[in-house]
Order: C-alpha cells, then structure tokens, then sequence
C-alpha cells in the first residue's frame, strides 16, 4: 500500500442516529495507568455521560468493581474480539482496531470522548467538555500544526492533522462515514486517518479545528502562553516542554502529574 493517502470526500456533517455521549476507553490486561485516568474521567465528566470499556475476561471484573465503587454512571463493559490483539491477546492492534466499524456501531452514542492511559482530563474545571462535541473528530494539539499544515505529512503524503489521538472527542457518525467510504487509507495510524478524512471532508469549514481549538481541547508539547492556558486535557504531558513550562501545567492541571509529567519534570531538574 502507498503511504499517499487520498480519501473520498465524506460530508462534515453526518445524520446521527443517536444523541446521547459517553467516554470509551480500551484497556490490555496490564492495565497500565488505568486507574489514575479512570479518576480524571470520573471527576470531570458530567454525569450524563455513559461510559464504555473495552478490555478483556483479565481485567472484566476489577473495572466492574471500580466502577461499583466509584461511580454511579452507567458502564458498558464489551471484550475486545481476539483479531484485534496480538502477542495472546496481550496487546491490542489499536489502530486497526479504531479502524473497524465494529467499535463504532457497538458505541450507542453519538458524542464519544475517547481516552487512552497516557491521557488523563485537567482538573481545573473552567472549560465545560461539551465545547467541543460539535466537531466530527478533535485531539490533542501538536505546536502549531493545523489542518494541511502536518508534519504527519512528511511520512504520509497527502495527511491532516486535526489532533493526536491519545485523547479526543469524535462523532460517531463520522467515524462510520469515513470507514465505509474511504478503505484505502487503512493501515495508517488512526490518528492519520481520521483527521485526514476530515480534512478532505466536505461541508462547514468551522466543523474543522484550529491550532487554538486543538491547543483549548488538549496538549501533548507546547504549552506555551501563546497558545492559550489551561487546556481541557493532557495527553504524554511535558514532551518537548521547558521546565517552566512543565511547572505552569503542573499547576493548572494536577491530574498530568500522574500521566507522565512527574518523570519527566523530574528528569529535567
């Protein structure tokens, strides 16, 4: 396969079949960090938001514990299918995974705040999550890349970048639309994939999001004054960050302290 990438344009706006929201979090059985950003996701979310987990018969029983414990939203719990792993099940094939409309057409809903285990929400609380639902997918902010402005495009002729797929909000009928009409973009990371659908979409230019959008949204490098403080989240936070840089969001997002930030302002004093 080339790694140029040219989708059938798909509509930027897509009819939904559902209204409702929730957060999705796909799990392996190490369970790597989970539970500092199951908190994060907890705390921050409104209660009307559902919440969806992937995993396996390893770790079924200790979420289903969690969220008995801690919270009162309602979970689905599904089993990731075996064609999705490797290694015995032990790692999962992500983006072919996200890939596949079986993910999206078990999600019954339409907003989905989708959240890996390097990622966890800031808990400063003065940015409401559902800014950002209108757009069809939106991820963490890279520096100033934006749209066909994509360093993705050195690797990938031809990408977008509409956010780093650690933590982002999608629409579900998005998602849909672009795998049943856009095939050949398979293989690449879904990140690539679906921020490049969108980017060749047609429809409401507003629909696509701004370095600012993706900078208020998330951050994974760059948190930079210029950029706007605080973000809703974090994604690897303090990659390619100074140490005031790295002190100035640790102060407005405690909750990236637990996803990477400690090791790494540690590792810079």
């Amino acid at each position: 396969m080339s790694n140029k990438i040219s989708f059938a344009p798909v509509s930027v706006s897509s009819a939904s079949e559902y209204l409702n929201k929730s957060a999705v979090m796909m799990v392996d059985p190490r369970n790597e960090n989970l539970y500092p950003v199951l908190v994060s996701v907890e705390k921050q979310i409104p209660m009307d938001w559902d919440f969806y987990m992937f995993g396996s018969k390893a770790n079924e029983n200790t979420i289903r514990t969690w969220f008995r414990n801690n919270s009162n939203r309602k979970l689905h719990f599904f089993h990731i299918p075996e064609k999705f792993t490797h290694s015995g099940g032990k790692n999962l094939r992500y983006s072919e995974f996200l890939e596949d409309r079986w993910i999206w057409e078990t999600i019954k809903a339409e907003h989905i705040l989708l959240v890996q285990t390097d990622a966890a929400i800031c808990d400063h609380g003065k940015i409401n999550i559902n800014e950002f639902t209108k757009f069809p997918y939106i991820g963490a902010a890279y520096s100033s890349e934006e749209g066909s402005t994509s360093f993705w495009a050195d690797t990938y002729p031809g990408a977008y970048f509409y956010g780093v797929g650690g933590i982002t909000m999608r629409k579900r009928s998005f998602m849909l639309n672009c795998i049943k009409n856009n095939k050949s973009g398979h293989g690449t990371p879904e990140d690539v994939y679906f921020s490049t659908c969108l980017g060749q979409a047609v429809g409401n230019k507003q629909l696509k999001p701004t370095a600012k959008d993706m900078h208020r949204f998330g951050i994974e490098t760059n948190y930079e004054e210029k950029y706007g403080r605080p973000s809703f989240a974090v994604h690897k936070p303090g990659l390619q960050m100074g140490k005031e840089d790295m002190e100035a969001l640790r102060a407005d997002c405690p909750a990236a302290w637990h996803v990477g930030l400690k090791e790494r302002l540690n590792n810079a004093n």
